[in-house]
């Protein structure tokens, strides 16, 4: 499967500040192309020679003025004159304050210590605007204040961190908006698909997730929603959020999922679940519980980004448990095959369900 990282990632991989499961993302993102290696490289090399060059403090415009008052005088002395009244005066009061000499100038290298912070930041951007990342579209929405947007194709993953510290995994064919500008009262994305959210703590700034009908509130934990055909479902793995329907709230703590059909306007109660099971896409895997084939045929294809079709509707209708692990595309198919006592073939990109 294609992973894809932004810019903040690899800077944060560069400076040592990402978790070991962050870090091994970023290495299976590393093995997946020569391209991948090449950029992480030329970054690498940009950010080693410019990127951890102290920044200069910023310049004190009553020592600067001193400087040229400084200066000024120097020159009439050797001139054999006198100050104009207003730059005596200036200078006079500068003396007073107690300082004898101008402050050092910024030496060079600060100056190019910003140079090379802007030549970072220009090299990497330019080099993912070659990766293939999902593409972040910037528009002006007068009630939603100004939105970008993050869509991730099938076969392709994505991590986005929010302004506010918080960190978005999204999975294969998902779409996320949020808010670019600050809000002082809340903090809210848009899903359609499926994501698991980090939600960094802030008790005074609610994070909401919006999917469709529904909405899942926290003000600093960590969770996976899925939005598909109607359909949403909450797993909590630290913590505890709010889960609002059209019709009632119902609190959602560690370990515990929720359902909600919005046709229906139901929600499932609350049900204990192996986390590592609710949410085995994390880890690569894909885990089915009494699913109906068509829907796991689905799964299959934003996982691996093929085309599945079916021969005939009853098949369809099969359910599927299991759980499979980081097998090949074969591997897969052929289990589901003798599992569902199926036939199926694969031409390609094209698959056919009998």
């Amino acid at each position: 499967m294609r992973k894809s990282v932004d810019a903040q990632f690899i800077i944060r991989v560069l400076k040592g500040e990402v978790t070991e499961e962050e870090r091994e993302f970023f290495e299976e993102w590393l093995e997946e192309s020569d391209q991948h290696r090449e950029i992480f490289a030329s970054v690498s090399f940009l950010w080693e020679k410019t990127g951890e060059l102290p920044a200069p403090e910023p310049p004190s415009p009553s020592e600067e003025w001193y400087a040229v008052l400084q200066g000024i005088r120097q020159r009439a002395d050797e001139a054999g004159g006198t100050l104009p009244a207003a730059l005596g005066v200036g200078l006079e009061l500068e003396s007073r304050g107690g300082r004898s000499k101008p402050r050092r100038r910024a030496p060079l290298v600060h100056i190019v210590a910003w140079a090379g912070v802007a030549l970072v930041i220009v090299a990497i951007v330019s080099l993912f605007i070659h990766i293939g990342l999902p593409k972040l579209r910037v528009q002006d929405d007068r009630h939603e204040s100004q939105l970008a947007e993050v869509t991730t194709a099938n076969g392709q993953r994505s991590v986005v961190w929010l302004p506010d510290g918080s960190v978005i995994y999204m999975n294969s064919g998902s779409r996320l908006r949020y808010a670019i500008t600050g809000n002082a009262r809340l903090r809210q994305v848009w899903l359609d698909g499926e994501a698991y959210f980090s939600v960094a703590k802030d008790p005074g700034k609610p994070f909401r997730v919006v999917a469709g009908t529904s909405v899942t509130e926290a003000v600093g934990t960590e969770f996976n929603v899925r939005y598909r055909r109607g359909k949403v479902s909450v797993v909590v793995t630290e913590g505890a959020v709010q889960f609002a329907g059209a019709a009632e709230t119902v609190r959602v703590t560690k370990g515990q999922m929720i359902k909600y059909d919005e046709r229906s306007t139901s929600i499932t109660r609350l049900q204990r679940v192996p986390i590592a099971e609710a949410i085995a896409w994390r880890w690569n895997k894909l885990s089915f519980d009494r699913t109906p084939l068509d829907e796991v045929m689905e799964e299959i294809e934003r996982t691996y980004d093929v085309k599945v079709s079916f021969s005939g509707a009853p098949v369809k209708r099969k359910l599927l448990t299991g759980v499979f692990g980081r097998e090949s595309l074969d591997e897969v198919l052929s289990d589901i095959a003798v599992a569902m006592d199926v036939k199926i073939t694969r031409n390609g990109k094209e698959i056919v369900v009998r």
